[in-house]
Order: structure tokens, then sequence, then C-alpha cells
């Protein structure tokens, strides 16, 4: 169960791995993406129910949890969002691996406009940030993909092979950029947007991969990937669709303009 007040506003909550146990068994779940084996191994049955006894105690005292009529009421908006993250049938994943830190995982689960940002760590920690509005979620992957402004972006579109891509991405990883260039300009790049491709491909850049899921029916989802390739002087979109990428450079709007075409709104 769950008791009154719903954020207008973006909200974030932190969980500990049995925190976030507790709260599943409250609402009769077994799991949600990003969950994933204690790191630290498994825990006997007595270990276990003790760890879970302490995590139930914390969630009261911290106000996430409270008794009525001999069972466990939770605070409307966490246990709204941890239900969201177990039955939302649009999810986002998104693998973000910046320059110089460590990548991050997150999983988006979107219902009715509204979305919950799931973030686990490797501290055993889970990170929640729920997002009322679609433009406060376009708002929040605006940060993670943190495309800047004044970057020059363009509509125009480059169909490629997606081995061909995969070629000339592994070209210019081996420094072989003369070769990468080639490859790119048989598949049709111009030679302009070829060299500035490769130019970001080789400057570090941060990668930003995204899958799409979307439950259509019982039987049917549909499913969509793509990825943005960024530093500070050009971000390239890059879609697949049927072993074909599809290239072309996004400033911040740009990018933004494609995310609500993916998200429906």
């Amino acid at each position: 169960m769950a008791d009154a007040s719903v954020p207008t506003t973006p909200m974030t909550f932190t969980l500990s791995r049995h925190e976030l146990l507790v709260i599943l068994d409250t609402l009769n779940a077994d799991t949600i993406p990003g969950l994933e084996e204690d790191p630290l191994g498994p825990l006997d049955e007595a270990q276990e129910r003790l760890a879970r006894t302490i995590a139930q105690r914390a969630l009261v005292a911290r106000g996430y949890l409270r008794w009525g009529d001999n069972e466990p009421v939770l605070l409307r908006w966490v246990g709204d969002a941890v239900a969201t993250c177990i039955r939302a049938p649009e999810m986002l994943m998104i693998y973000h691996r910046p320059p110089a830190a460590a990548p991050i995982q997150y999983y988006v689960h979107i219902i009715d406009g509204r979305a919950v940002v799931h973030i686990p760590s490797q501290q055993v920690l889970h990170f929640f940030s729920i997002q009322p509005s679609r433009n406060d979620l376009l708002d929040r992957i605006d940060d993670i993909v943190n495309i800047p402004a004044d970057l020059p972006g363009g509509h125009t579109k480059y169909i490629l092979p997606e081995a061909t891509f995969i070629q000339a991405r592994e070209q210019a990883q081996a420094g072989q950029l003369q070769a990468a260039q080639q490859t790119l300009e048989q598949a049709h790049l111009p030679s302009n947007r070829a060299a500035a491709f490769l130019a970001t491909l080789t400057r570090n850049p941060a990668l930003t991969v995204f899958q799409h899921l979307k439950a259509i029916s019982a039987d049917e989802t549909q499913k969509a990937d793509f990825t943005v390739i960024r530093d500070d002087q050009s971000a390239w979109l890059l879609t697949l669709q049927q072993e074909q990428m599809e290239l072309r450079p996004v400033n911040r709007s740009d990018f933004r303009e494609f995310m609500m075409q993916v998200l429906g709104g």
C-alpha cells in the first residue's frame, strides 16, 4: 500500500539494496531492471532476515514506510516510483561513458508522460529520480548527454552499412585514419563529414548508448537503438536500422527534437 502526496516537480531519493528489496516485497514484486546480485555474495536465511529487518526500520526512520492496520504502508511517491520501475510499458536504457570517468547505467521507466530514472551504483545503492512530465525527462536526458549548446547541428542524414561503420571505427581506433577516411568515403559519406566524424572519434569523446523499448501489445515490443558520440567540438547521432547506420551531426536542440519524436511528444 502507499499513502498520499505526489510530487509535481523532479525529486530524488536513494535506497540501499535491502531497502529496495523491502519495498519490492511490499509491492509483491521480486526485482526491477538494474537490481543485481549482492556483490558481497549471498546471505544465509538468518542474515537475510536480519538485513531486511534493519532495512525496514531504516525506511520507517526516514518516513518512507509506516505501519497501518497491521500492514506496511509506503510513502506514496516512493511506492509509485518503484512501482513504475516494475510495471511501466516503456523503458529507455542509457549507457553513458564520459571521457574521464567511470561509465553510468541509467534505467528510465516511462508511463503516462511521467518517468522514473533508476541508477544502480557499485556501492550497492540505488538512486531514483522522479520526472513528473515529459519535459522534465527531456531536461534530464539533456543533462546526461550534455551536448554543448553552441555546437553546429544539421538535418542532413548519411546512410552507410553497419559493417562499414564498424570497419571505419576500428581503423580509426588503430590509428589508421587515412584508411578509415577511405572506408567512409567509399560508403558515400562526403569527405569533409568523414574527416569531421573521425576527428571526433579520435578525441576521446563521450559516448551515450540508448535502447528504447515500448510495449505495443502483450506480444509485440517496439525497439530502437541509437548512440550519441560527442566532444567539445561536435556531436553525432547514430541510429541503427536493419543493419544500416544513419549518421548525422546534431546540436543540443536537434537531439532534443529527436528525443521528443522517440518518446512520442
